[in-house]
């Protein structure tokens, strides 16, 4: 029998509380706090990666180089377009 099975897990990412909300069917009805879990995981790693208020995150040691080249992950070069896009967008908001 496949059960109707949600989860939602709140914790405190990005300078605020992030909320993760999960629903669907599993046989077993634990997909959905696994993938609640997994979600979390991710936005943690993400938010410990970018921080700015953690010293040894890639974004702290990439604003502390003081070369005008300096290697960037993948998500940090995501995160910096993102950053551009919304500043054009929003005429600098």
């Amino acid at each position: 029998m496949i059960a109707r099975r949600e989860a939602a897990r709140r914790f405190d990412c990005f300078g605020g509380e992030a909320e993760v909300l999960v629903g669907g069917s599993s046989p077993a009805g634990t997909a959905a706090e696994l993938a609640a879990m997994l979600a979390q995981g991710r936005l943690r790693s993400i938010h410990h990666r970018l921080s700015r208020f953690e010293p040894f995150s890639e974004l702290s040691l990439l604003n502390a180089d003081p070369h005008t080249e300096v290697y960037a992950s993948r998500l940090l070069r995501t995160l910096a377009h993102a950053v551009l896009a919304a500043g054009e967008r929003s005429g600098g908001l």
